[in-house]
């Protein structure tokens, strides 16, 4: 992977306020934001809980006809 495409990536992430970047000379830090990835963890859970009732219940129906 290009270093244009790692900066790129970090760039999204930073955007989306799940990394910090602090650039120090020709050195760049990242560092994970604890709390946004727990935000993203909780989202997670419930769109996986939301996405199997409803599979479950389309697989259910198919199963009827």
């Amino acid at each position: 992977m290009s270093l244009p495409a790692v900066l790129k990536h970090v760039r999204v992430l930073e955007e989306a306020g799940l990394v910090t970047t602090v650039k120090r000379g020709r050195v760049r830090e990242c560092r994970l934001r604890d709390d946004a990835l727990v935000a993203v963890a909780t989202w997670t859970a419930q769109q996986q809980a939301l996405w199997s009732t409803r599979l479950d219940a389309l697989g259910t129906l198919l199963e009827d006809t």
